[in-house]
């Protein structure tokens, strides 16, 4: 099975971030296994009076689901990159982090006809490791410890 979701996520950027999607996996019965792509547009916010913070993430899952009727549940494993950067600032800095976490996910699914369906999600992710960015030596943001995202896709069954 493939699926491509467009996705709204929370926490793993300075702000609500819109971003893509993208899965293969296998479904048989009450149990499915995927892989997912994630990517995310970058985001920013204020730093300072005069200065700003950008950030965007990258990453991958491991997600194995429970299926019943049209609703479905799931565990899952995430690893990625945060790239933070600053900007107008005296001496900006930036890099990145990797960042890992597991979760949960619920959503619906519902077919369209044929092998095609369509579907929405919410997971929510605890992260085990934390992105800091530093201004002067003093912490101007980090990552906060569960990230959340909303997802609508469709996909097709092999």
């Amino acid at each position: 099975r493939l699926q491509l979701s467009l996705t709204e996520a929370a926490g793993s950027e300075p702000r609500m971030a819109a971003g893509v999607r993208g899965s293969i996996g296998f479904r048989r019965g009450w149990f499915s296994f995927a892989l997912e792509g994630q990517a995310n547009v970058p985001s920013s916010a204020s730093l300072t009076p005069n200065g700003r913070f950008q950030g965007a993430f990258e990453g991958g899952s491991l997600v194995l689901c429970a299926h019943y009727n049209d609703l479905h549940g799931c565990v899952l494993g995430s690893a990625g990159a945060i790239s933070l950067a600053m900007r107008d600032v005296t001496w900006p800095h930036g890099g990145e982090v990797l960042m890992a976490g597991a979760g949960a996910r619920a959503g619906i699914e519902q077919a369209l006809g044929g092998r095609f369906f369509y579907g929405a999600d919410v997971s929510a992710t605890g992260m085990l490791t934390e992105a800091r960015l530093l201004l002067n030596g003093q912490p101007v943001y980090s990552t906060p410890r569960v990230t959340v995202a909303l997802a609508i896709g469709m996909g097709v069954h092999f």
